[in-house]
């Protein structure tokens, strides 16, 4: 197309405009809000991904009456859930309570030491017992090394083999002579 052809072309089109501008028959064929409402829906994805990412810095509840609104709803508050009422707080009535709960736990607390302290007194009972036993044996047993001579070789013998207290309740049991029963 030659240059004369072209003004020729675009002459004809500005007349064909001014002429559709007098008539006024022009009809968008495209919404012009569609670009800037399709801007507004990604700008609320994105704060909702921020919201999800740190929850603990955002009020989720006006996040999400936002975006809704941005969605062109126009009454959002219809469609959440209603907030249950906060009830004014008395500093005294939390002070009091806390105070209960501290004190429960000390209650539990001293009453886990009682109870650990009656099982390592208990232990120690039984050790005590166990210890006097053991005294009482190793007497016997001097008692009857002094007293009979063939005792001690027979009770080295026992002391290798590793049978030293199945010993002493056979000599306590068949009476050896100057042996404590």
């Amino acid at each position: 197309m030659s240059l004369p052809d072209r003004i020729v072309a675009v002459l004809r089109a500005a007349s064909t405009l001014r002429a559709a501008l007098k008539n006024k028959y022009i009809a968008p064929k495209a919404d012009p809000n569609t670009a800037a409402h399709i801007q507004r829906l990604m700008r609320m994805v994105a704060l909702r991904q921020i919201v999800q990412e740190t929850p603990q810095l955002y009020d989720r509840r006006r996040v999400d009456l936002m975006c809704l609104r941005a969605l062109g709803i126009e009454d959002p508050e219809y469609l959440m859930t209603q907030l249950p009422a906060q009830q004014p707080t008395n500093p005294l009535l939390e002070a009091t309570a806390k105070a209960k709960i501290m004190d429960a736990l000390t209650r539990q607390r001293a009453q886990a030491f009682k109870e650990q302290s009656a099982t390592i007194d208990h232990a120690q009972r039984a050790a005590d017992r166990e210890l006097d036993r053991d005294k009482q044996r190793a007497n016997i047993l001097m008692q009857m090394v002094k007293s009979d001579p063939t005792f001690a070789a027979q009770l080295d013998q026992i002391m290798t083999a590793g049978q030293v207290a199945e010993l002493i309740p056979q000599h306590a049991t068949t009476g050896t002579p100057n042996a404590p029963v």
